[in-house]
């Protein structure tokens, strides 16, 4: 999801969305989630994250899988820096990137198979 996301939407709007994917990771992983806006022209950005099916599946991988987190914020932090970059500038920078994102998803995928 986060994958595409580039291609839909202003850089603003991605690095919300960004955000927001930080956020539903730490209410899958229990950490405390931000209180409700008090204003109530906020309230509807405030949307839970457990309104959206890939999180509730995402969630529920994780309780039978045990994710290792560091995986899943490597690959958001990754796709966040995607949106400032227009090209990596050096081969080491390539790697770095495939090393955080495709890396990430197979590692993830090892993980679902128990390996």
């Amino acid at each position: 999801e986060t994958g595409g996301v580039q291609d839909s939407t202003s850089t603003i709007a991605l690095q919300i969305r960004m955000q927001w994917w930080k956020d539903a990771l730490g209410e899958i992983y229990g950490e405390q989630s931000a209180p409700p806006a008090s204003d109530p022209a906020l309230q509807n950005l405030t949307t839970s994250c457990w309104n959206s099916p890939i999180v509730r599946a995402l969630d529920n991988a994780n309780q039978e899988v045990g994710f290792t987190r560091r995986f899943l914020d490597r690959l958001i932090d990754s796709r966040a820096l995607d949106l400032e970059v227009l090209q990596l500038a050096t081969l080491d920078e390539s790697i770095n990137y495939a090393e955080d994102t495709v890396s990430s998803l197979l590692y993830l995928t090892l993980e679902t198979v128990g390996v």
